[in-house]
């Protein structure tokens, strides 16, 4: 018996020497931590660890219930901060990051995640509730002097198209000059476990690091609305080299994005479903959707409020030009005109009044892209169509789920570029044969708008290597009472084995 009692003394000695029974009491007052590291060094670019003595990948810090903790983290001119935490916060409790903006995040859990602070000061509070026992918090501030950037230099008007970064590969830092105000819309990371990293990505409102800070990407993709610089240039920088961000986020001048309410970055990673819901309550919104892989999605379902239109553009949206409108909807169009496929690495639905609901999609499988029905209409273009580009080929083929359907397709050829050696194949399949019209620089009168009776359709653009605009064509579907492979099969018997009979 006496050695059991010393056995259960000894664990708790060693659970108390890992921290697990000790129960962290915070300071009564705001705790402001000076530039030095407050553990006993004088240089001020040594890490400070919360609480003391302890470091990451040991144990995990608990906190006494019912108390408010506050930490104010300095920061000195042209300096930042890398700062680090474990954070496991119980129901009752809370915890709560701000910067020198006011910008506030809200943590629940957080396991060595790094953040960058710049600006004068940044704050920490952490409320411990009742039961806040459970409540586990432990942290590591470390201030460095600002890095050297490698910037490169970018210029956007209210008429140019706006410009996609991705990674910053090439360079750690863009400053980009705008016509009136530059403005950023985030997304994502690539890498959707990735996304948190954002946070070390920064923008500044100026022509370097020097600049007033306007915050970070990943509150940028946060916020829903354009991030924008009051002066007429914005400098985004990366200050953890050895991170693989994923970052992605279209700059465009203030003069386009002026007049909404709301925006967002999206980044549609599954195959079955992605809701994006629009809101023009308050004013016209719109929401910006990348397709990092294969420059290609689905809309799979859609959903419109009576007397609302949404307007559908291949890349950013310009003020007062559609140049790059692909397409409309109504209430009405929703019913009939999807699933559609687009093309482009960002799309953007626009919408100025009343409410959408769109679902996207990543594999056809799940829209039911492919297959014909009664009533379907829709379009197919090239993959950049409307730009002069190489890469424009595109095959699609839509038909019946059961190989006795026949339906009758009803093409508009809207927009078509034949230049040099690109040609457009639309064949039509049936059990006697096949139905091709060709379209090449030989071939280009013949009428665009036609009919084609078949299982199927198949539609083939090749640019051959050359630099085209591509192409655009309007489908609409019907079903087919009447049977033409049986027709065209008792035609031939009828033509052979008739004059036999007399």
């Amino acid at each position: 018996m006496i050695w059991l009692v010393f056995f259960s003394f000894i664990l708790k000695l060693i659970s108390a020497f890992n921290g697990e029974d000790i129960f962290v009491l915070c300071p009564t007052q705001d705790t402001q931590f000076p530039t030095k590291n407050n553990n006993s060094s004088t240089d001020q670019y040594n890490p400070y660890y919360y609480p003391y003595p302890w470091w990451p990948n040991s144990y995990i810090p608990r906190y006494k219930s019912n108390q408010f903790c506050k930490w104010t983290v300095v920061i000195p001119d042209r300096t930042f901060i890398n700062f680090t935490m474990i954070a496991d916060i119980a129901d009752d409790s809370a915890l709560m990051i701000t910067d020198s903006n006011g910008n506030q995040e809200n943590i629940m859990t957080s396991d060595l995640q790094p953040y960058v602070f710049v600006g004068n000061k940044f704050t920490i509070n952490l409320i411990v509730g009742a039961n806040g026992n459970s409540t586990k918090f432990g942290f590591v501030v470390q201030w460095s002097p600002f890095p050297t950037p490698n910037p490169v230099f970018y210029h956007v008007n209210k008429t140019s198209p706006a410009l996609f970064f991705d990674e910053m590969l090439y360079e750690n830092s863009v400053t980009i000059t705008a016509e009136t105000r530059a403005t950023i819309v985030a997304f994502p990371s690539t890498y959707p476990d990735f996304t948190p990293l954002l946070r070390i990505t920064l923008v500044f409102d100026g022509p370097d690091l020097n600049s007033p800070y306007l915050g970070t990407l990943f509150q940028a993709l946060r916020s829903n609305k354009p991030m924008v610089s009051n002066s007429k240039q914005m400098t985004v920088f990366t200050f953890q080299e050895n991170y693989i961000v994923g970052s992605n986020f279209v700059v465009q001048d203030y003069y386009n994005v002026q007049s909404l309410s709301a925006t967002k970055g999206v980044t549609c990673w599954s195959d079955t479903s992605c809701p994006v819901t629009l809101n023009a309550a308050k004013g016209p919104v719109s929401a910006m959707t990348l397709n990092p892989d294969d420059g290609k999605q689905y809309v799979k379902q859609l959903a419109l409020s009576p007397n609302s239109v949404l307007k559908i553009y291949n890349g950013a949206r310009r003020e007062g030009d559609d140049s790059n409108l692909i397409t409309t909807y109504n209430c009405e169009q929703s019913k009939t005109s999807i699933p559609q496929k687009f093309y482009g690495t960002i799309v953007t639905y626009y919408l100025a009044n009343g409410t959408a609901l769109v679902e996207l999609a990543e594999d056809s499988n799940f829209t039911r892209w492919n297959d014909a029905s009664d009533g379907r209409q829709g379009f197919i273009s090239s993959r950049r169509y409307g730009k002069l580009d190489f890469f424009q080929d595109v095959k699609e083929e839509i038909g019946g789920l059961d190989s006795n359907q026949t339906f009758s397709f009803e093409i508009n050829v809207i927009r078509l570029d034949v230049s040099n050696s690109a040609e457009l194949v639309i064949s039509f399949k049936n059990a006697t044969g096949e139905d091709v019209h060709k379209f090449s620089k030989e071939n280009n009168y013949q009428s665009r708008v036609f009919q084609g009776i078949g299982r199927n359709m198949t539609v083939q653009y090749n640019s051959n290597g050359e630099e085209t605009s591509g192409f655009y064509l309007h489908f609409k579907i019907e079903a087919h009472n009447g049977c033409p492979g049986n027709y065209f099969t008792m035609t031939a018997f009828l033509l052979l084995f008739l004059p036999l009979l007399y």
